[in-house]
């Protein structure tokens, strides 16, 4: 099983979305840090909102944090149960 980081890097170079500078500068600045070595099989619910508390208590307004982090994961989400 990849790590998220090589996932997320392979979605990347895979992706010829619009937004991808976008979804690039997401990923490296909030997503990757946390979980660079995380294997994918090992992700649950609470890990996804153990972040989500996490950039709150930072001082993000919650739907700033939903608004930056969701789209990613949901993106990854579909790309990894392409395979």
């Amino acid at each position: 099983m990849p790590t998220f980081k090589v996932l997320a890097e392979e979605y990347l170079a895979a992706s010829n979305k619009r937004s991808l500078k976008d979804d690039r500068s997401k990923l490296a600045n909030i997503l990757i840090p946390v979980w660079k070595t995380r294997k994918i099989d090992s992700f649950q619910k609470k890990d996804i909102t153990s972040l989500l508390k996490s950039r709150t208590s930072a001082g993000n307004a919650p739907s700033t944090v939903n608004r930056l982090v969701l789209p990613q994961i949901n993106s990854l989400r579909a790309y990894f149960l392409c395979f």
